[in-house]
């Protein structure tokens, strides 16, 4: 079956929840999950970085603000099999399909990241020097501590210039949110 079909697969299973199954639509203005609910949802943040083989791809929202790219992107993720989760990437007429067996060099990344309410969800994959291998992890939490953590650890693979860009509009956010929360008082 071809990378193509299989993304489509995913795609399908993800209009149902529970299934460990999820997918991240990146459009211009509009960025939709789904497989965490019978709907698909807008999450307040979604951000979708990577260098594979050196092409780079930095796409996303947070809380409105769209972030450098412009371009559509469809991300898949099947966690069913949990001890080694499947990425599937589409953009434009390219397909790739990304596990643990994916061979990537020093430089190559993948990170993906949503927030919605309590929810986050982190993915990443790596390369691992040490052990000479690929790293493919996806990571659920429904905490506020897990939302910091992955902030922080996002924030660390990010380059300066889009760290420093996405940083600010989470600033932002949060001064905007402490205004509303003033004005809610009086």
């Amino acid at each position: 079956m071809s990378i193509e079909k299989k993304m489509k697969k995913v795609q399908d299973l993800s209009k149902y929840q529970g299934n460990e199954v999820f997918t991240i639509h990146f459009k211009a203005n509009e960025i939709l999950v789904n497989g965490l609910s019978a709907n698909s949802i807008e999450p307040d943040v979604a951000i979708i970085y990577s260098t594979y083989h050196r092409k780079k791809i930095i796409a996303g929202k947070v809380f409105g603000k769209i972030i450098s790219d412009s371009r559509e992107n469809i991300v898949a993720i099947d966690k069913r099999k949990i001890s080694n989760p499947t990425i599937f990437l589409n953009e434009g007429q390219e397909y790739l399909k990304f596990n643990q067996d994916t061979p990537f060099i020093d430089s190559d990344q993948i990170l993906i990241y949503w927030e919605y309410g309590p929810y986050v969800f982190l993915c990443l994959s790596f390369y691992d020097e040490i052990n000479s291998m690929t790293v493919n992890e996806c990571i659920f939490s429904n905490k506020i501590s897990g939302k910091h953590f992955f902030r922080k650890l996002i924030f660390n693979f990010l380059p300066i210039e889009q760290k420093n860009e996405i940083l600010s509009y989470f600033l932002n956010a949060q001064t905007n949110k402490k205004t509303e929360d003033l004005s809610d008082e009086y």
